[in-house]
């Protein structure tokens, strides 16, 4: 089961090979210089969406189980997340449901 607070919230991830070959091509040329590059990969996707496409990699039944934010809060509490590491986590899940991350 995958837990979390960001509903149908789309979020983009790239492998390290891909951010390792991006690293490269940053480290590797000075046209960089000066710039800020967002690193991230290029379909977007929800958390359901993943889930869905790890049971199908695994065999297994993964699912996606979407909280409300103070549920979720709860949830990382229970788990005895620190404080501030469970904020943190819920107010990501929260940028994540609203798309603030997705075009970052």
């Amino acid at each position: 089961m995958i837990v979390g607070a960001s509903g149908g919230g789309r979020i983009r991830a790239a492998t390290r090979a891909e951010l390792a070959e991006a690293a490269a091509e940053v480290f590797d040329h000075r046209r960089h210089e000066g710039r800020v590059d967002v690193l991230r990969g290029n379909a977007p996707f929800s958390l359901s969406q993943f889930a869905h496409e790890l049971s199908t990699r695994t065999g297994q039944d993964i699912v996606w189980r979407n909280l409300p934010d103070a549920r979720y809060l709860q949830f990382l509490r229970e788990r005895r997340y620190p404080e501030d590491a469970a904020q943190h986590w819920t107010g990501v899940a929260r940028a994540i449901a609203v798309g603030e991350l997705l075009n970052g």
